[in-house]
């Protein structure tokens, strides 16, 4: 079977409840891999794992929620979901900025910081 032949299948012989609980499933593990990531790098508490393995673990946990996601969201979704991305992931380095007393990157567009740009667009698009 091919995987795009799978996906249809599994689309079409599960609810979307069914689909939602396994996403909630493989966060729960993507979680507990992650947990166990931290253990083997900090070495306080040694684990059989290795630093290799456990990102291992994450990759596939994080495989299998994208399969979950690729099931119940829209194209459209897809993009709102790209464009919060970029929105947190620049609201997460000004926050890095701000603790370390640093001044945060300012746009192209009026010489607003970064953060305050995201939230108009995102304001615009409500």
């Amino acid at each position: 079977m091919k995987p795009y032949e799978a996906r249809k299948f599994v689309q079409e012989n599960l609810s979307e409840r069914a689909i939602i609980l396994q996403l909630a499933e493989e966060a729960s593990e993507l979680a507990a891999a992650a947990n166990k990531l931290v253990r083997v790098l900090d070495g306080e508490n040694p684990s059989p794992v290795t630093p290799e393995q456990a990102r291992l673990d994450i990759l596939e946990e994080f495989g299998d929620i994208l399969n979950c996601m690729d099931l119940i969201v829209t194209p459209t979704e897809n993009i709102f979901v790209g464009e919060k991305r970029a929105e947190k992931c620049v609201r997460w380095a000004v926050r890095i900025m701000e603790k370390r007393g640093e001044v945060t990157p300012e746009t192209d567009s009026g010489g607003k910081p970064w953060a305050d740009h995201f939230e108009r667009r995102f304001d615009k698009a409500e």
